[in-house]
Parts: C-alpha cells; structure tokens; sequence
C-alpha cells in the first residue's frame, strides 16, 4: 500500500470515529445527523478539508450546524450574511429607468490593497453608479502601480499631502481627503455628491435613487439660505446618547453643504484629556472627531449647540436624515465585521445605541419628553453603561 493511500486510510478511519463520537454527545438528533452526513461527504469525496470550503458553507449545512448549536445554549437565532469579494459575477444592477449624471461618487481615504479591496469598490460603482463621477481621493504617497490601475479605469484620482499633525482620531486626514474631492466634485459640475470610505463598499444597486429620493421625501422642514438640503448620514457609528456626534463615514447631500462640512479648520490638538473615554460627556467635552466636525458645520450655519441630548436629537431630526446602513448593504472590513450587529442589545439600553432610521422617523412625528429632566447627569453615563432611564412619547 502507497504512504499516500495508508494516510488516507488512516484519516477515514479518523474521521469516522470522530463523526460517531460528536453524534453521541450532540443533544439534537438533527444536529448529528447534519454533522454525519457532511463528515461522510468528506470521506467518500477523498477530500479531508472539503467540508470547511465556500459550498459546504452555503450548501452542504455547516451554517446550519452553526445554528442549531447556538440554538440550545445560548438561546440565540444565528444568521450569516455573504458578499462577494470581486466585481465578477455581480449583476445586481440598478434598475434602467435610473440615471443620474450630476451625482459624484467620493471615495477618500488610503488604497485598501488586500484584495484589492479598493480597486474592486470602484470597479462595482462604475457598474451601479455608471453615469455618476467617480472621484478617489488619496495620498501623493501611495503605490504608483496602483495609482495607474485606477487611472485607467476612467475615473478622477485625486492626490493630496498627508497633513503633519493628525489632529485627534486622524481627523485631519478625513478632513483634507474629503474636502479636496468635494473640490473636485464642484469643479465637474455635480449637484450632489455621496462622500464614502476607501475601506469601505456600498452593494445595493439603487443606492443613488433610495438618496435623491430622501432628499425629495423629507425636505428641511425650515427652507435656510445656509442649507439647501438635508444631508443623509448613516446609523452606523451615529450614537444616540453622544451629543453632536453623526458618523462622518457616509454623507450624501448637495454638494455645496457637504463642501461647508468637509471645511473646518485643521484640529490643531495633539493629544486630549487622558479620561475622554470616561464618560460620553467627557467625550463630546473633548470635541471627538464626530462631534468636531458636526459642531463647526453648526458654527457655518448659524445653529448654536445647546449641548443637552434633546438639542443634539433636534439637530439630527431636523437637518439631516439618519438612514440604516442595511438600506445601502454597506460592508466596512474592519474590528469585529464579522459581528455586523454588534451595536445591537436586546436585553438593556446602553450608553453606545445606535441611532437609527426608526428613531429619526420618530422624531418627525412626535416630541420625546425624558423622564430624568437632569440633562447632566444623562451625559455623565460611563460609556457602554445600561442607561436606567426610558422615553414616553407626546
């Protein structure tokens, strides 16, 4: 007998005994019969490691052996989500009898290079937002090599100098990244502008459509001659409890509100007070990235924060639109992405709730009256603390 042919004899046998013993000690008699069949699968297709590959995962029940553990013992519904990594094969386009050619598509941020996660992001706008201007918005240090991959994909490469003071959190880079492509979005003429992230991708086809049609569905309820629009952010990292503090990751809006956000002046701190992460109101004290871009865009608009939660939910509900990321199928590779919902708590109300869609649309048909009329002490919650107060509604 081959050496070959004896180790897979071996690891038959293996295999097998390990599919007996785990269907002994599972307590679901479906749970061991989902595991014996895609063990037997494996032995009989010679292929040890064949069970742990992308159809197993999709077709052969592993997700649903994932599930059916998890069920019992923490008593928890399980649910898995899969995106493709590359454009090829992805033909969920937008519906034809939408176009839209005075949109810019802003893309800032350094080229996410693994996988080419970046350049497949443009590649797949190109297809869903296929007469808007795609605008990329990078270093002048970055990969030549690269930089000519995405010249030649016909779209606008912008290039800008690294500041030399990060400002807090980096924020000088979101600043300058931004700003500059909205710069470029004006010099082509766009009326509109979605400003997003180089580490981040948008799938849903009819994303252009879903914004102008908030934009046309909820107009500002006060017409302003510093606004002409309201500007639509996203729920992801937009927290309900931290004042002034709308995710700078997503905003779509006219161009020439987005150009007065993305324009603050440069945050010449360094360094803040070492208890910022104490409590949400020594975070927002301290001006964290969010609130520091939000309370200067107030500043150009004429609005004076009050800095009590209810105004920060004013501002939300009555100058932008928050919409859930789900509506856009918005994919960010990174900390715990494989948790989508991590921000999600069904057993208490903590200090880190999203502020979502529902909550937005809320605030547009009703006023929220706290039942602890201390606003400081709401702002003086630990971070991530269950909050011990609840709303009734007007």
């Amino acid at each position: 007998m081959k050496i070959s042919s004896f180790l897979h004899f071996i690891f038959r046998r293996g295999l097998r005994k390990l599919s007996q013993f785990i269907v002994s000690c599972l307590p679901q008699k479906e749970l061991g019969k989902l595991m014996e069949t895609m063990i037997d699968e494996c032995i009989v297709r010679n292929k040890p490691l064949s069970f742990l590959s992308l159809d197993a995962l999709k077709d052969r029940g592993f997700l649903r052996l994932i599930s059916l553990s998890n069920e019992p013992s923490q008593r928890m519904y399980f649910t898995c989500h899969l995106r493709p990594i590359f454009t090829e094969g992805i033909e969920t386009l937008p519906d034809n009898f939408y176009t839209f050619s005075n949109i810019a598509i802003i893309i800032q941020g350094p080229i996410i290079k693994a996988n080419d996660f970046t350049f497949e992001s443009i590649r797949l706008y190109k297809k869903i937002f296929h007469k808007s201007k795609i605008i990329l918005s990078t270093w002048n240090d970055e990969d030549q090599f690269y930089l000519e991959k995405f010249k030649n994909e016909d779209i606008f490469v912008v290039l800008n100098n690294k500041p030399i003071n990060p400002g807090i959190l980096n924020v000088n880079y979101q600043i300058i990244s931004s700003y500059s492509g909205i710069q470029k979005a004006q010099e082509l003429d766009c009326l509109y502008s979605l400003k997003t992230r180089s580490d981040q991708r948008i799938y849903a086809p009819n994303t252009e459509a879903v914004l102008l049609s908030i934009l046309k569905a909820f107009p500002l309820k006060q017409p302003s001659i510093h606004q002409l629009g309201r500007i639509i952010a996203i729920s992801l990292n937009t927290y309900k409890y931290r004042l002034y503090s709308i995710s700078d990751m997503f905003l779509f809006g006219y161009t020439s509100d987005l150009d007065k956000f993305w324009s603050p002046p440069l945050d010449e701190r360094e360094k803040v007070a070492p208890d910022y992460l104490e409590t949400l109101g020594n975070m927002e004290k301290n001006l964290f990235p969010e609130s520091y871009l939000l309370t200067n865009y107030l500043n150009k608009i004429e609005y004076t924060p009050a800095w009590t939660i209810s105004d920060s939910w004013d501002v939300y509900s009555e100058i932008f639109c928050i919409v859930d990321k789900e509506i856009f199928d918005l994919y960010w590779p990174k900390y715990q992405n494989e948790l989508e919902y991590r921000d999600i708590s069904y057993d208490f109300i903590k200090t880190n709730k999203l502020f979502n869609f529902a909550d937005w649309l809320n605030f547009q048909c009703h006023t929220y009256q706290d039942k602890i009329s201390d606003e400081t002490r709401k702002i003086s919650y630990p971070i991530g603390e269950i909050i011990d107060f609840s709303y009734k509604i007007n």
